[in-house]
């Protein structure tokens, strides 16, 4: 009987220590969300997985504002170039049942593609090292408002230059995976957004994910919204969905994100030497490395490896990270294009894995009255930055930007602001102890901004 009371006590005890910390990282979840998102502005859904476990799920802001609808993670995004996972796996779906190699020319599956001195393979399109015009960066490209057939789509680029040799350097391209979606359609006889359906979503229930149509009635919607050239908040204006395709063109919601992880890092969709494929980074001509696997960014975090790619399209930001070393997913969707889901991803993955090397500390109100202040970067700049002080709290606002960024204090003279983490920001003083430059160091390079007054 006394070791069963000792062991429900030791329980009890786990139990409670877990929760306690688990509060405690909600808490500080909490307040790094809302220092990006207010309740009556844009707002994001965000999920965080560890060890295949969903350890935190909220929505912050609103997912309509015009009908005053908050956000939850039930709502649906528009996820832009994550998209090129979807295509990426399904490409090596094909690759396993033997129905193409990823060294197979271009030709080899769109036949009317033009040759070019040096041989495009499936394995360049993955890899962004093809060569081929980006689609996005064509200057003077009118998008019309019907929609676009694959072909049509393909005929915007298929026939200009190349922009340097296949496997010379790495070059985002969206155009590449406009090919890889007709290459789908091609091999299987289905429509991109058909196979996608049946093959994917269908296989890992993901009830929430759709080929995005600006007409189908879709539940649980979030609404995009953008910022005009006078930072005024403004609905997302209108895309013809037909357009990005294979490279942008699925919408989903965070809760239906983590289905998919799931079901990768599970193997339901592909081999576990094959996803590892698509999580290397692709060897260029001369040797080096690119920062790109298949539909896939790769990285490092404080040390830390990281598997992510973001989703920029109109009136949405999203991001999805991964550390596969400590098994932590970090889903960020947000319906305010304008949002830095790098930032938000990077900062949360740190805290989460507790890798971040920031505590912040506080400092006192005669330090902060040193610091109040504008400062220029250089004498004939009209840009300027102003440090002021409210409610206890020393804010930075740059002239440029619509808003302040609150300053969380990592040392006596030097903080960060999440809106633009990792930069750090160093007050430093001259020899008489008075405040005379605002530091703003990134990595290995600085910019000094001079105290006027």
């Amino acid at each position: 009987m006394y070791k069963q009371i000792k062991f429900l006590t030791a329980f009890i005890f786990i139990i409670t220590s877990y929760s306690f910390g688990q509060t405690k990282l909600e808490n500080k979840l909490d307040d790094f969300f809302n220092t990006f998102f207010t309740e009556d502005g844009v707002g994001c859904a965000t999920l965080i997985s560890k060890n295949g476990h969903i350890i935190y799920e909220k929505g912050f802001g609103k997912a309509d504002i015009e009908l005053n609808v908050a956000t939850n993670p039930s709502n649906i995004f528009r996820i832009g170039s994550i998209t090129k996972q979807f295509t990426a796996i399904t490409i090596l779906q094909l690759y396993e049942q033997g129905k193409l190699d990823l060294n197979d020319a271009i030709q080899t599956h769109v036949p009317d593609f033009p040759v070019h001195s040096k041989k495009i393979t499936i394995k360049n399109l993955l890899t962004h090292t093809s060569g081929i015009k980006n689609l996005t960066e064509i200057e003077d490209l009118e998008i019309k408002q019907t929609p676009y057939s694959t072909e049509e789509l393909i005929d915007l680029f298929k026939n200009m230059p190349l922009d340097f040799q296949p496997g010379e350097k790495y070059s985002y391209s969206n155009s590449g995976y406009i090919l890889l979606g007709y290459i789908i359609e091609k091999i299987t006889g289905k429509a991109y957004a058909d196979y996608i359906q049946s093959n994917i979503f269908d296989t890992l229930g993901m009830t929430d994910s759709y080929y995005d149509s600006s007409t189908t009635i879709i539940q649980n919607r979030a609404k995009g919204y953008d910022l005009d050239a006078d930072y005024k908040l403004v609905n997302s204006g209108y895309l013809n969905t037909t357009f990005p395709y294979a490279a942008g063109g699925l919408i989903m919601s965070v809760q239906d994100y983590f289905k998919w992880h799931e079901g990768l890092i599970t193997n339901k969709l592909v081999k576990k030497e094959t996803l590892q494929k698509a999580w290397m980074p692709f060897q260029l001509n001369n040797k080096t490395f690119t920062p790109y696997g298949y539909g896939w960014a790769l990285g490092d975090i404080f040390g830390s490896k990281k598997i992510e790619h973001g989703g920029h399209i109109n009136g949405f930001n999203c991001k999805a990270t991964y550390l596969p070393q400590e098994d932590i997913l970090v889903v960020t969707f947000s319906n305010g294009s304008f949002i830095n889901t790098d930032i938000i991803n990077d900062q949360v993955a740190a805290i989460v894995a507790e890798k971040a090397p920031l505590k912040e500390i506080k400092i006192s109100s005669s330090a902060m009255d040193d610091y109040v202040g504008t400062y220029r970067f250089s004498p004939n700049d009209p840009s300027t930055i102003k440090i002021y002080k409210e409610n206890g709290d020393l804010y930075l606002k740059d002239s440029n930007s619509h808003t302040a960024w609150k300053m969380h204090f990592i040392k006596e003279n030097e903080f960060i602001c999440y809106e633009v983490f990792p930069n750090t920001q160093i007050l430093s003083k001259n020899e008489k102890g008075q405040v005379d430059f605002l530091i703003i160091k990134n990595y290995d390079s600085e910019i000094k901004a001079k105290r006027e007054k």
